[in-house]
């Protein structure tokens, strides 16, 4: 896979370009997380500095959901579903996203960020489900559902029945199913290198650097 820094390639129709600490920044945590191999344990949410504040403040608020369960029909007095949530991925996914929301609903006017979360915490926490519309329109072309046409045929026709985990290594998205904000000790906000460090440290994910005497 190359440099998360080629990912502002993707997306074509951005009228103002991405810097380059944020694509030294995608490239440094893609480093962090293979060094550790946490591939599996953490998740992120793209978004802009426009909402920064508000995240800051009030933790991250849920969206609707809209199409994303595979499931076709859903009951939402089941407390296992619901009509709102956030949505995760893996980093190329979510950076994607942020980069997006820059383009294309903040014209050019924002910094992309990323939001960061344990996705086993969070799946003890909320009900995780595949994301169907990143199997509709997957933004990583590297993804196992972007090169294997069985594989995708095999997710039309069976996705409801696949697990969160297997739609975070094969579609590259999942979301979780909550009303109330994720407050600001279920997430990091992910603006350099350090706050990316401090997040795996507080969550115990990494162990924190030993210090040397001298």
């Amino acid at each position: 896979m190359p440099p998360l820094s080629q990912i502002s390639e993707m997306t074509q129709t951005q009228s103002k370009p991405v810097n380059a600490e944020w694509r030294t920044l995608l490239d440094a945590i893609k480093e962090m997380i293979e060094e550790h191999g946490i591939e599996k344990s953490v998740v992120f949410h793209g978004t802009s500095t426009k909402w920064l504040k508000n995240i800051q403040e009030d933790g991250l608020c849920p969206t609707e959901l809209g199409d994303a369960y595979f499931k076709k029909r859903i009951d939402y007095d089941d407390p296992d579903f619901g009509p709102e949530g956030s949505f995760w991925g893996q980093l190329s996914t979510a950076a994607w996203y942020a980069e997006d929301t820059v383009a294309e609903r903040d014209n050019g006017e924002t910094q992309p960020i990323l939001i960061v979360a344990d996705a086993f915490e969070l799946s003890l926490e909320y009900p995780l489900y595949p994301d169907r519309a990143s199997l509709e329109g997957p933004v990583d072309q590297s993804l196992p559902v972007s090169t294997d046409e069985k594989l995708a045929d095999t997710w039309w026709k069976r996705g409801a029945r696949f697990n969160w985990e297997r739609g975070l290594e094969e579609l590259g998205a999942i979301f979780a199913v909550h009303t109330d904000y994720l407050d600001n000790d279920k997430i990091g906000i992910v603006q350099d290198i350090e706050d990316f460090r401090n997040f795996l440290v507080a969550k115990n994910l990494i162990s924190e650097p030993a210090m040397v005497l001298g």
